[in-house]
């Protein structure tokens, strides 16, 4: 049993690869753009510059890798879900806790 029929509970097609592409490509977008809003915030708490400076080039890298995707979902004629990625709201998340 492949991984789409215990997740998705679904056989693999290539009608269902392409949704799963999409859904994929959605989640990652979500996932960038919640680092576009988190990152400047993480910046400014940094206690070192050398991790502020960190955070703000990975955050001029974050933008380039959702205008990336945006891109891609043009090229796939796919247009953006909007939903929030349920990974990065739930587990990953940058949230406050102690200062390093």
């Amino acid at each position: 049993m492949s991984w789409f029929e215990k997740i998705l509970g679904i056989e693999m097609t290539l009608d269902n690869l392409e949704n799963v592409l999409e859904m994929q490509l959605n989640d990652l977008h979500s996932a960038e753009t919640q680092l576009i809003s988190a990152l400047p915030k993480m910046a400014a708490a940094a206690k070192s510059s050398a991790l502020a400076g960190a955070f703000r080039s990975h955050l001029a890298e974050t933008r380039q890798h959702k205008s990336r995707l945006e891109k891609a979902f043009r090229l796939l004629g796919k247009r953006m879900s909007g939903e929030k990625s349920r990974g990065l709201t739930h587990r990953s998340a940058p949230r406050s806790g102690p200062q390093i």
